[in-house]
């Protein structure tokens, strides 16, 4: 139960290089916080009920069964805390890319036939090919190579290589997706985009992983300080 989610673990081997590191990222409390949240060990409604039939598997918020991913990617009750996760992460790969380079548009609205679509990144080269990339942070049960192809798939649209053309260069578009589980795996394709195509170092994976676990620590810590409650 706890160790499925990490399943897909060694398809990216440089994103564990923070858990040897120890606290060179992450502060000594949200070090050993981010390793529980890698291993599923924080506590939850339905963790306690385990050994004790009597007692409810219920969120205290929503009344939905309140497992640790519950609680970090799905509960109202944190939803802001997850919002400032995403935009955590889409700030370093921003800063990152920045580095090595190239110039970045965030978040821009464009006109689809589907209505708008807003990418979190575009970074355009004068060498280079344009990516057009989207950070998501999904549940650990998910297949993270099929969570990396359907925002390819969302984002690969006529519409938008039309609004690369006219508005930064005709040179090839390339899309992609900064694809993770809120234990701070990643896609293996996402990976390599971040490495090889936008060249931006490994030691960005074992950062993006870090940071992920530390605010996934962060909204689960908010989850037990709010004492919302979902009516109706």
């Amino acid at each position: 139960m706890d160790g499925r989610g990490l399943r897909e673990s060694d398809l990216v081997p440089q994103q564990h290089q923070w858990v040897a590191e120890g606290t060179g990222l992450l502060s000594g409390a949200n070090y050993i916080g981010a390793v529980k949240v890698r291993g599923n060990l924080l506590h939850s409604a339905v963790c306690a009920a385990r050994s004790h039939p009597n007692t409810s598997v219920l969120c205290g918020a929503c009344q939905r069964p309140g497992s640790v991913g519950h609680i970090l990617q799905v509960c109202p009750r944190t939803h802001g805390s997850r919002v400032a996760r995403h935009d955590r992460l889409v700030a370093l790969v921003q800063s990152a890319a920045g580095k090595a380079g190239w110039s970045c548009i965030r978040e821009p609205a464009i006109p689809t036939t589907a209505g708008l679509r807003r990418p979190d990144l575009v970074f355009h080269h004068p060498d280079r090919p344009t990516y057009v990339l989207d950070v998501t942070v999904v549940a650990d049960n998910a297949v993270l190579h099929e969570v990396h192809e359907r925002k390819v798939q969302y984002y690969d649209v006529l519409d938008i290589r039309n609004w690369v053309a006219r508005n930064i260069s005709n040179s090839e578009v390339t899309f992609s997706s900064v694809s993770l589980s809120w234990r701070g795996l990643m896609a293996r394709a996402s990976a390599n985009t971040l490495c090889s195509d936008l060249a931006l170092g490994k030691q960005v994976l074992s950062l993006l992983s870090a940071v992920t676990c530390e605010r996934s620590l962060w909204i689960w810590q908010h989850f037990h300080r709010s004492s919302f409650v979902l009516r109706g």
